[in-house]
């Protein structure tokens, strides 16, 4: 139970982060991201990072819930499923966040 609650947590928590930088707060983000992104971008880049963010979040939740419900049913479908759906969610997070720090920073290092 507690490694549920840890991982509904840890996803509500990078919820929290991406409506911040979806809004246009950035200072969740290292500086020399922040100093890279021109002051009229600073909103379209935290609104593709806090998009990212939010889904890798609800990816964290989806996987460390179906988990939990496959253990406890003893049902391994909940878990497959899941992790399928969770694999796509965080390379679909990865990928908008990759393309925002390109697009913006003109490089993600």
């Amino acid at each position: 139970m507690i490694e549920l609650i840890t991982v509904l947590v840890i996803g509500v928590a990078l919820i929290v982060i991406g409506i911040l930088n979806f809004k246009g707060n950035i200072k969740t983000m290292h500086a020399y991201h922040r100093k890279r992104v021109k002051e009229e971008d600073i909103l379209p880049y935290g609104r593709l990072v806090g998009i990212g963010t939010m889904i890798a979040g609800v990816s964290i939740m989806i996987v460390g819930s179906g988990g939990y419900v496959s253990d406890v049913t003893g049902n391994k479908v909940y878990g497959l499923v899941s992790a399928i759906v969770g694999v796509a969610l965080i390379a679909l997070a990865l990928v908008l966040i990759i393309y925002a720090m390109i697009k913006y920073n003109k490089g993600i290092f």
